[in-house]
């Protein structure tokens, strides 16, 4: 017992090292010598004299905090280490899992998958955006269906904390899945796939919020199988290949540690079977659309994302004559630059987190009738 008490003792040391070292790069900031590495740092911030310095006073705020932040970049790195080896996270933006994985926190994303939250009027609009496009390519021929990418949390229950353990009755998915079923629209539920694999593999990132290449590829597949296009799937073990370790996930940045802690990696190479195209940007709004040419026969793709359909283009390249990627934008998006295109297959994939339209959210140029 008193080497227990030892040892707990040590740990108290370094547990209030770790509390006390922001506090202390904040004190000991303003002190650090007058140059970082061999740059003078910038000078501090005065109040203009003169009404024409009031236009750079913004510029020189900015250069200020830039300068100060790299001075205590060594400070700051070492803080979050040690809140990361301590469990002690510094903001609720993140939760710590076990085994070392990190879930995030914004967006009230554990919320969402621990079936806490039940958003019923804006999963509901979901369904009726859905089961309008549904209507509209109808008249063409056309056909939608409905892929929602999982949270982290909601796939890896395993490594979630002890806290979050145990699945609920009732999920916003699965309040989707039903409603999309009864409005008589395609909808594939993506989360038995990614959950199987997930027992022997990992198919999302330790230190992201996103799927990895083989969740991704397995999400893929998934959809293809559903709309009766197995010959349009690709087997991960043939087009996945290690890459250099991960560094820069989203979750980890949160925490200060980009750069600091690993995720395995792998890289898509489709080899011989890759197709070159020409992706032709069509607004240059913050998340830009575009068009692929592929010089192909085949059907004209659609797909309605963000950033986990971001390599979809290009494992669809090869059996499509044209591809359209266009953001959600938060059930905002543009139906009439997609409905120009005269798509066969739709695509409609928002993530979990972002999968509840904001209830007078609708897309432009789409009939509410």
């Amino acid at each position: 017992m008193a080497l227990l008490a030892r040892h707990r003792r040590y740990w108290i040391v370094i547990f209030l090292a770790a509390l006390l070292l922001g506090m202390a790069s904040e004190l000991l900031g303003p002190f650090i010598g007058p140059r970082a590495g061999r740059r003078l740092l910038a000078p501090f911030p005065t109040i203009p004299a003169a009404s024409a310095d009031w236009m750079r006073l913004p510029d020189a705020i900015r250069e200020y905090r830039r300068n100060f932040e790299e001075a205590l970049g060594p400070l700051a790195q070492l803080d979050a280490i040690l809140r990361y080896r301590l469990r002690s996270p510094l903001t609720a933006r993140v939760a710590y899992g076990l085994d070392g994985w990190l879930f995030l926190g914004d967006e009230e994303a554990l919320e969402q998958s621990l079936g806490e939250l039940i958003r019923t009027e804006q999963v509901a609009r979901l369904v009726a955006i859905a089961a309008a496009i549904e209507r509209d390519l109808a008249s063409e021929g056309g056909r939608l269906i409905v892929a929602i990418p999982p949270n982290a949390s909601s796939v890896n229950r395993s490594h979630l904390p002890a806290w979050a353990s145990g699945a609920p009755a009732m999920t916003e998915y699965d309040l989707l899945l039903a409603g999309l079923g009864r409005a008589g629209v395609v909808a594939l539920d993506l989360r038995p796939p990614l959950v199987a694999a997930a027992r022997t593999q990992a198919v999302y990132y330790r230190t992201d919020t996103h799927w990895n290449r083989l969740g991704m590829v397995i999400g893929y597949n998934a959809i293809m199988a559903a709309l009766g296009r197995t010959d349009w799937q690709w087997d991960p073990a043939r087009i996945l290949r290690h890459g250099d370790p991960r560094t820069s996930g989203d979750t980890a940045r949160l925490l200060g540690l980009e750069g600091l802690i690993e995720d395995p990696e792998l890289v898509v190479d489709l080899g011989a079977a890759s197709v070159p195209v020409d992706r032709i940007e069509i607004d240059r709004e913050q998340f830009p659309s575009y068009r692929m040419e592929t010089g192909r026969p085949g059907p004209v793709v659609a797909i309605i994302g963000d950033s986990f359909s971001r390599l979809f283009p290009d494992l669809l390249a090869p059996h499509v004559s044209r591809l359209v990627w266009t953001h959600h934008h938060f059930c905002r998006f543009d139906w009439n630059m997609v409905r120009s295109f005269h798509p066969a297959i739709v695509i409609l994939m928002p993530n979990e987190r972002q999968m509840p339209c904001p209830t007078e959210a609708w897309p432009t140029g789409l009939s509410e009738r």
